[in-house]
């Protein structure tokens, strides 16, 4: 099975399969530029490292968070949670992996679907959005509104389908954020020499979106 690439800009942090609270802590010091040991960036820190495993469980093999300033508000944070995984297949046409897929996601009146063409090959972004609630202890739970687009992106070699998703709860930049992530699915390109995909990321604070 085929590995991939994609290419992210500055302000993504690598989420990890396994337990790397403290690893996760440098980047975001590194990210923000932070004190050493910084106790904010440690708790941060904590809760990234559970929605990794969480991701990884998920069957995710790649899981990074980006964090940027708002082009419409600069004082308005925006949080971009990306994840990257394969999918086994055996197929001659990528063309019919792609109408296949929309023709399981079309009729579902939740989800919007949209074929790309990509550098990569053709390929269908589908759109989610679902309500969610965030508990906070001793205070009311607060509604929140995620949404998410996955670009499937079948192998031309015909051994895999990518599937890299974008999600964020950031709905005031949603168009921002789409722009974002079709980035993201255009710099995809296949390696048939690689067992896994790479991702290059950015170390440094990105001003916007």
């Amino acid at each position: 099975m085929n590995g991939f690439t994609i290419e992210l800009p500055a302000g993504f942090v690598a989420l990890p399969a396994a337990a790397a609270t403290a690893e996760i802590g440098r980047a975001l010091e590194q990210l923000f530029v932070l004190p050493a040991d910084d106790i904010s960036a440690a708790k941060v820190a904590e809760s990234l490292s559970a929605l990794g495993l969480l991701a990884a469980a998920s069957g995710a093999e790649y899981t990074s968070i980006g964090f940027f300033r708002s082009p419409d508000d600069p004082q308005r944070p925006v949080s971009v949670l990306l994840t990257a995984a394969r999918m086994p297949s055996d197929h001659d046409d990528p063309g019919v992996v792609v109408a296949a897929l929309r023709e399981v996601y079309a009729p579902d009146q939740g989800t919007d679907t949209e074929v790309l063409r990509l550098p990569a090959g053709p390929a269908l972004a589908t759109i989610r959005e679902e309500p969610a609630m965030i508990e906070i202890e001793g205070a009311e739970h607060l509604p929140l509104l995620q949404r998410q687009v996955l670009a499937w992106v079948p192998d031309p070699a015909g051994s895999a389908v990518a599937v890299v998703g974008l999600a964020s709860s950031s709905w005031q930049d949603w168009p921002h954020v789409c722009d974002l992530a079709l980035d993201v699915f255009e710099s995809l390109s296949w390696d048939d020499s690689a067992q896994g995909q790479t991702v290059a990321d950015g170390q440094t604070v990105a001003d916007s979106l």
